[in-house]
Protein backbone atom coordinates (compact mmCIF):
# COMPACT_ATOMS: atom_id res chain seq x y z
CA UNK A 1 0.00 0.00 0.00
CA UNK A 2 2.56 2.60 1.09
CA UNK A 3 4.90 1.69 -1.75
CA UNK A 4 2.13 1.91 -4.39
CA UNK A 5 1.04 5.31 -3.07
CA UNK A 6 4.57 6.58 -3.06
CA UNK A 7 5.17 5.57 -6.67
CA UNK A 8 2.87 8.40 -7.63
CA UNK A 9 5.77 10.68 -6.65
CA UNK A 10 3.24 13.09 -5.23
CA UNK A 11 5.04 15.28 -2.69
CA UNK A 12 2.03 15.27 -0.35
CA UNK A 13 1.99 11.47 -0.30
CA UNK A 14 5.75 11.30 0.19
CA UNK A 15 5.56 13.84 3.03
CA UNK A 16 2.78 11.80 4.64
CA UNK A 17 4.93 8.65 4.45
CA UNK A 18 7.88 10.50 6.00
CA UNK A 19 5.69 11.88 8.81
CA UNK A 20 4.29 8.41 9.47
CA UNK A 21 7.78 6.90 9.56
CA UNK A 22 9.00 9.45 12.10
CA UNK A 23 6.04 8.77 14.43
CA UNK A 24 5.93 4.98 13.98
CA UNK A 25 6.91 3.00 17.09
CA UNK A 26 6.82 -0.49 15.52
CA UNK A 27 10.35 -1.23 14.20
CA UNK A 28 8.97 -3.53 11.49
CA UNK A 29 6.69 -0.86 10.07
CA UNK A 30 9.29 1.88 10.51
CA UNK A 31 11.92 -0.08 8.54
CA UNK A 32 9.43 -0.91 5.80
CA UNK A 33 8.41 2.76 5.49
CA UNK A 34 12.05 3.89 5.41
CA UNK A 35 12.83 1.32 2.72
CA UNK A 36 9.79 2.42 0.69
CA UNK A 37 10.72 6.10 0.94
CA UNK A 38 14.29 5.34 -0.17
CA UNK A 39 13.04 3.31 -3.16
CA UNK A 40 10.67 6.11 -4.17
CA UNK A 41 13.56 8.58 -4.03
CA UNK A 42 15.73 6.23 -6.09
CA UNK A 43 18.13 5.59 -3.21
CA UNK A 44 19.42 2.47 -1.58
CA UNK A 45 18.09 1.82 1.93
CA UNK A 46 20.55 0.49 4.48
CA UNK A 47 18.81 -0.52 7.67
CA UNK A 48 20.56 0.54 10.88
CA UNK A 49 19.62 -2.93 12.14
CA UNK A 50 22.28 -4.44 9.84
CA UNK A 51 24.84 -3.31 12.43
CA UNK A 52 23.23 -5.78 14.84
CA UNK A 53 24.01 -8.73 12.58
CA UNK A 54 27.37 -10.47 12.82
CA UNK A 55 28.40 -13.09 10.28
CA UNK A 56 31.14 -15.64 10.81
CA UNK A 57 32.52 -18.23 8.37
CA UNK A 58 33.83 -21.26 10.26
CA UNK A 59 35.97 -23.95 8.66
CA UNK A 60 36.17 -27.43 10.15
CA UNK A 61 39.95 -27.27 9.67
CA UNK A 62 42.61 -24.78 8.62
CA UNK A 63 44.36 -27.08 6.15
CA UNK A 64 43.01 -29.54 3.62
CA UNK A 65 44.58 -31.94 1.16
CA UNK A 66 43.78 -31.36 -2.53
CA UNK A 67 40.99 -33.98 -2.75
CA UNK A 68 39.68 -33.64 0.80
CA UNK A 69 36.14 -32.38 1.42
CA UNK A 70 36.17 -28.75 2.60
CA UNK A 71 33.46 -28.08 5.18
CA UNK A 72 32.53 -24.49 6.08
CA UNK A 73 29.56 -23.21 8.07
CA UNK A 74 28.09 -19.74 8.44
CA UNK A 75 27.06 -18.45 11.85
CA UNK A 76 24.64 -15.52 11.94
CA UNK A 77 24.37 -13.78 15.33
CA UNK A 78 22.25 -10.93 16.67
CA UNK A 79 24.73 -8.80 18.63
CA UNK A 80 22.18 -6.04 19.22
CA UNK A 81 19.65 -5.34 21.95
CA UNK A 82 16.38 -6.02 20.10
CA UNK A 83 15.09 -9.05 18.15
CA UNK A 84 15.84 -9.08 14.42
CA UNK A 85 14.40 -11.13 11.59
CA UNK A 86 16.52 -12.56 8.79
CA UNK A 87 15.54 -14.14 5.48
CA UNK A 88 17.73 -17.23 5.18
CA UNK A 89 16.92 -18.04 1.53
CA UNK A 90 20.20 -16.76 0.06
CA UNK A 91 22.31 -18.45 2.74
CA UNK A 92 20.99 -21.77 1.43
CA UNK A 93 22.57 -21.10 -1.98
CA UNK A 94 26.31 -21.69 -1.67
CA UNK A 95 27.18 -19.34 -4.54
CA UNK A 96 25.41 -16.46 -2.72
CA UNK A 97 26.47 -17.43 0.81
CA UNK A 98 30.22 -17.32 0.14
CA UNK A 99 32.81 -15.18 -1.57
CA UNK A 100 36.09 -17.01 -2.09
CA UNK A 101 39.41 -15.58 -3.21
CA UNK A 102 42.01 -18.04 -4.48
CA UNK A 103 45.76 -18.09 -3.86
CA UNK A 104 46.18 -15.82 -6.91
CA UNK A 105 43.86 -13.20 -5.32
CA UNK A 106 41.20 -13.87 -7.96
CA UNK A 107 37.69 -15.13 -7.19
CA UNK A 108 37.51 -18.93 -7.06
CA UNK A 109 35.59 -20.31 -10.03
CA UNK A 110 32.03 -21.40 -9.28
CA UNK A 111 31.62 -24.97 -10.55
CA UNK A 112 28.37 -25.92 -8.80
CA UNK A 113 24.89 -26.24 -10.22
CA UNK A 114 23.19 -23.19 -11.68
CA UNK A 115 19.92 -22.55 -9.87
CA UNK A 116 16.75 -20.93 -11.07
CA UNK A 117 15.69 -19.28 -7.83
CA UNK A 118 14.08 -16.45 -6.02
CA UNK A 119 14.93 -14.71 -2.77
CA UNK A 120 11.29 -14.39 -1.76
CA UNK A 121 10.88 -15.55 1.82
CA UNK A 122 8.53 -18.16 3.21
CA UNK A 123 7.50 -18.75 6.80
CA UNK A 124 10.27 -21.38 7.01
CA UNK A 125 13.04 -19.04 5.81
CA UNK A 126 12.18 -16.13 8.12
CA UNK A 127 14.13 -16.56 11.35
CA UNK A 128 13.86 -14.33 14.41
CA UNK A 129 17.09 -13.97 16.33
CA UNK A 130 16.76 -12.69 19.88
CA UNK A 131 19.59 -10.54 21.32
CA UNK A 132 22.70 -12.71 21.67
CA UNK A 133 21.13 -15.59 19.73
CA UNK A 134 22.88 -17.19 16.78
CA UNK A 135 22.00 -19.68 14.06
CA UNK A 136 24.44 -21.99 12.27
CA UNK A 137 23.93 -22.75 8.57
CA UNK A 138 25.75 -25.69 7.03
CA UNK A 139 28.26 -27.17 6.99
CA UNK A 140 28.54 -26.68 3.26
CA UNK A 141 30.90 -28.70 1.07
CA UNK A 142 32.63 -25.79 -0.64
CA UNK A 143 34.75 -27.75 -3.10
CA UNK A 144 31.65 -29.24 -4.70
CA UNK A 145 30.66 -25.65 -5.61
CA UNK A 146 33.95 -23.79 -6.03
CA UNK A 147 37.23 -24.81 -7.66
CA UNK A 148 39.98 -25.34 -5.09
CA UNK A 149 42.32 -26.77 -7.73
CA UNK A 150 45.39 -24.66 -6.89
CA UNK A 151 47.56 -25.25 -3.86
CA UNK A 152 47.77 -22.28 -1.52
CA UNK A 153 45.70 -20.12 0.79
CA UNK A 154 42.07 -19.30 0.03
CA UNK A 155 40.14 -16.53 1.77
CA UNK A 156 36.52 -17.49 2.49
CA UNK A 157 33.92 -14.85 3.42
CA UNK A 158 30.41 -15.70 4.62
CA UNK A 159 27.63 -13.45 3.31
CA UNK A 160 24.12 -12.59 4.50
CA UNK A 161 22.20 -10.85 1.73
CA UNK A 162 18.57 -10.00 1.23
CA UNK A 163 17.17 -7.82 -1.57
CA UNK A 164 14.57 -5.09 -0.88
CA UNK A 165 11.73 -7.06 -2.48
CA UNK A 166 12.23 -9.92 0.01
CA UNK A 167 11.66 -8.07 3.30
CA UNK A 168 8.86 -10.41 4.35
CA UNK A 169 6.32 -7.65 4.98
CA UNK A 170 3.60 -9.96 3.67
CA UNK A 171 4.24 -12.08 6.76
CA UNK A 172 4.02 -9.06 9.09
CA UNK A 173 7.76 -8.89 9.73
CA UNK A 174 10.73 -6.92 8.42
CA UNK A 175 13.57 -9.25 7.42
CA UNK A 176 16.81 -7.31 7.25
CA UNK A 177 17.47 -5.97 3.77
CA UNK A 178 21.03 -5.49 2.60
CA UNK A 179 24.28 -7.36 2.92
CA UNK A 180 26.63 -8.19 5.79
CA UNK A 181 29.91 -10.05 5.32
CA UNK A 182 32.14 -11.94 7.70
CA UNK A 183 35.81 -11.38 8.19
CA UNK A 184 37.71 -13.75 5.88
CA UNK A 185 38.75 -17.13 7.17
CA UNK A 186 41.89 -18.59 5.58
CA UNK A 187 41.91 -22.16 4.33
CA UNK A 188 45.09 -23.71 3.03
CA UNK A 189 44.88 -26.36 0.32
CA UNK A 190 47.95 -28.58 -0.19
Amino acid sequence: GAYALGLQKDSDTLNALQDTEEKEKNITVRNYLAQTIAMINGKEYISPLLQQLQIQAVSAKGQYNQREVIHVSIIVQNIGSIPIVINSVNISFVDLAFEIMGPDDKPAEYIGPMYSRTSFPSEKTLLTLMPGESHRFGPYILNSHFAFDKSGKYKVVGVYSNPPYASGIEFGVYALVGSVKSEPVTIEVR
